[in-house]
């Protein structure tokens, strides 16, 4: 069942202290409905990534994010410099990506079939991601998340990365 995410549910659920930033960008994105329409269509932006011709194509490229997420987020934790603050960012990671699909109603929709199982589990990751990105306010690392999340509001899959980061295009269905 999806849940009405106000900005007081998300200051309650998060925290005080929390940059409007991000009070606003999980506000816009809890609101979006219709994740996933337009995987496989063509993209304005195809000339900036590579695309994915299938959904099996698309998982199999996943693990290539995976290496490019993994170390944006160490950075952030090593930035965040304290045990205190390394454990408000990930609890702005957990909370924000729990906030966020249990907006969506996902737990129960992600059950629809194996393709879209992975893609909202790496949605909700990259929503978690992007809120912690925000807060530590690393640059870099909010406008990755930040890309990726609107691959994802424009019904696409950013599903993988080719090439060596930061150089390298994104992999979009």
């Amino acid at each position: 069942m999806s849940k009405r995410i106000t900005r007081a549910l998300i200051r309650q659920k998060l925290g005080a202290g929390l940059p409007e930033e991000l009070v606003d960008f999980l506000t816009r994105i809890s609101t979006q409905k219709a994740w996933f329409e337009n995987v496989g269509a063509p993209h304005p932006r195809d000339v900036l990534v590579v695309r994915a011709g299938s959904w099996r194509a698309a998982r199999r490229t996943d693990k290539t994010l995976f290496k490019v997420r993994g170390p944006l987020w160490h950075k952030l934790m090593l930035q965040a410099n304290t045990p205190r603050n390394n454990d408000r960012v990930y609890s702005i990671y957990s909370k924000s990506k729990e906030i966020f699909l249990r907006s969506q109603g996902a737990w129960s929709k992600v059950q629809a079939t194996r393709n879209l199982n992975r893609a909202y589990g790496m949605l909700g990751e990259d929503v978690g991601f992007a809120a912690g990105a925000i807060w530590m306010g690393d640059l870099e690392a909010k406008q990755f998340w930040l890309n990726l999340v609107g691959f994802y509001l424009e019904g696409h899959w950013p599903c993988g990365w080719y090439g060596r980061f930061p150089r390298g295009k994104l992999i979009v269905f």
